[in-house]
C-alpha cells in the first residue's frame, strides 16, 4: 500500500503539494497536487475506486472552493460535473451530467445515504444544498430516457421539487411540493407525483392493455408518502384529469402499497384493473 507525501517550497509565497496514495488489493488510488500562492490554492485531484474515475480541477480561496471535472466517469457511464462550496455558512452548489446511465438504477436506495440522513446532519438550518443531476440514458428496455434529479436543502428541509424523469414517446413523471423528514426516526418522503400523458395509445401499448379497456385521459396526480425502512408506500389522494378517483380505485391502487412486491410486470397488471374501475 505505497503512500507518497511530497512538499516543496519555492519561496515564501509558493507552495507545492503532492499526495500519491494506492492499494491495489483495494483497487484503490487517490492522487492530488496543489500550488499555493498567497491566498490562492490551485490543484487537480484524482480518485479512483473500482471501474469509476473522479478527476477534479479546484482552487480555493479563502472559504469558498470551486471545482469541475476533468475526464471523469462512473462506473461505465460518462460524468461531468462544475460547482462551488461556501465553507462558513455551508453552501454547496452543484451541477452534475451523467450520460447513458440506466436511470432505473436511480430508483435503487443506498442504505449509507439513508442512515446519514437520518443522522440529522442535513437538517441544520446553517446548510443550503443546491444540487442539480441531469441523465441521458440509451439502455434498452428502460421506461426513461432522460431524467433532470433536484435535491434542495434550504432552512434544514430538504425537497426534490421539479425532479422530472421523461420518457420521449409517451410523457413524463414531475415531483413537486415534496419533503425528505424524519418520523419516529423513519426517513419518509411525501409529494405530488404529476404523471403527464403525451400518447395514451403508446402508454396502453407498453402496458398491454385490451383496447376495449383502453380511455382518453391527459394526466394523474398522486400525493403519497413513502417510508424508505418499510419500503411501503401510503397513497393520499389520486386525481386523473383533475377529477378525485373513487374509493374502490384507492382500493385498487393500493395494491401498490408494497413496494418490494412491485415490478414491471405486477404493476401492468395493477394499472389495468384500474383501468377497467375507472370511470372517466
Amino acid at each position: 500500500m505505497p503512500f507518497i507525501l511530497d512538499f516543496e517550497n519555492h519561496n515564501d509565497s509558493t507552495k507545492y503539494e503532492k499526495i500519491n496514495f494506492s492499494s491495489k488489493s483495494l483497487k484503490l488510488k487517490i492522487y492530488n497536487e496543489s500550488i499555493t500562492k498567497k491566498k490562492l490554492i490551485s490543484g487537480k485531484n484524482s480518485f479512483s475506486f473500482l471501474d469509476s474515475i473522479i478527476n477534479t480541477k479546484y482552487d480555493i480561496k479563502e472559504k469558498l472552493i470551486t471545482f469541475k471535472s476533468l475526464k471523469s466517469k462512473l462506473n461505465n457511464s460518462q460524468l461531468s460535473y462544475i460547482g462551488k462550496l461556501s465553507t462558513s455558512p455551508f453552501d454547496l452548489d452543484l451541477n452534475i451530467n451523467l450520460y447513458n446511465h440506466k436511470i432505473s438504477k436511480l430508483f435503487d436506495i443506498n442504505l449509507i445515504l439513508i442512515e446519514f440522513i437520518k443522522s440529522k446532519v442535513l437538517f441544520n438550518d446553517n446548510i443550503s444544498v443546491n444540487v442539480s443531476t441531469i441523465v441521458n440514458s440509451n439502455e434498452k428496455n428502460e421506461i426513461f430516457q432522460n431524467a433532470k434529479i433536484n435535491f434542495h436543502i434550504v432552512n434544514g428541509k430538504i425537497d426534490l421539487d421539479k425532479t422530472k424523469f421523461i420518457n420521449d414517446e409517451i410523457g413524463s413523471l414531475q415531483l413537486s411540493n415534496s419533503s425528505l423528514f424524519l418520523k419516529n426516526n423513519n426517513l419518509l418522503f411525501n409529494g405530488d407525483i404529476l404523471i403527464d400523458i403525451k400518447n395514451p395509445n403508446l402508454l396502453f401499448s407498453f402496458l398491454n392493455t385490451n383496447k376495449l379497456l383502453r380511455k382518453n385521459f391527459k394526466s394523474i396526480l398522486i400525493n403519497l408518502e413513502y417510508d424508505f425502512l418499510s419500503n411501503i408506500i401510503k397513497f393520499n389522494n389520486i386525481k386523473i384529469d383533475d377529477a378525485d378517483v373513487g374509493s374502490q380505485l384507492l382500493t385498487i391502487i393500493d395494491g401498490f402499497s408494497d413496494n418490494s412486491l412491485n415490478n414491471l410486470n405486477r404493476s401492468r397488471g395493477i394499472f389495468n384493473e384500474i383501468l377497467k374501475a375507472y370511470e372517466g
